[in-house]
């Protein structure tokens, strides 16, 4: 573990402030003024969905070509259907702001404006484990009263920062790919029935 000196914490201190600045003290959505600050005074970790949010809404479902970053889909304007596309249009935005909403609340949780119990520890371990490709039922499952009583706050507080950072390396492409999902299981359905 490194060690955390006077010099270091300078050091910090002095990078912080040339990042952030009077326009911007804080990410815009979440608050944080640790992470490196991006553009629309957005930090490394709220600006890629926002940034997919503002290409959403430039979508437009009558022009196929509009549909910048959505990969896959995109290429498939020979097959276009008007309905799909605009489901996959409110799919993508509404993963977008889930994101931003679940970060703002983590970053809450991390400052300790909200509590951090057991349940959610566990949902947290369990959504590591999936993002490790650790599947199985129920692996942490029981575990909420033990991080309970056994973890102080504090503890609590710790543990929670550390898996939510794992977690936030896991980047985009899990919201593309639901999203796109989404849109293709209402185009089956509407084409089954």
């Amino acid at each position: 573990m490194k060690r955390v000196t006077a010099s270091t914490e300078r050091t910090r201190s002095a990078w912080r402030a040339s990042c952030w600045n009077e326009r911007f003290p804080h990410c815009s959505n979440c608050g944080n003024n640790e992470r490196p600050r991006r553009t629309a005074g957005y930090c490394s970790a709220c600006w890629p969905a926002a940034k997919r949010l503002r290409e959403v809404a430039a979508w437009n479902p009558l022009e196929p070509r509009t549909f910048k970053g959505a990969g896959f889909f995109r290429g498939a304007h020979a097959f276009w259907d008007l309905e799909v596309a605009r489901k996959f249009a409110q799919a993508a935005k509404r993963r977008c702001e889930e994101r931003l909403r679940m970060l703002r609340a983590w970053e809450q949780m991390n400052r300790g404006e909200e509590p951090i119990d057991g349940v959610y520890l566990e949902y947290l371990l369990d959504r590591v484990g999936d993002a490790m490709h650790c599947y199985g039922r129920r692996r942490f499952h029981g575990y909420a009263t033990t991080l309970e009583e056994q973890f102080t706050p504090k503890a609590r507080a710790l543990l929670h920062y550390l898996l939510t950072s794992l977690l936030l390396n896991r980047q985009q492409q899990k919201l593309y790919l639901a999203a796109y999902r989404d849109a293709n299981d209402l185009g089956r359905r509407k084409g089954g029935s």
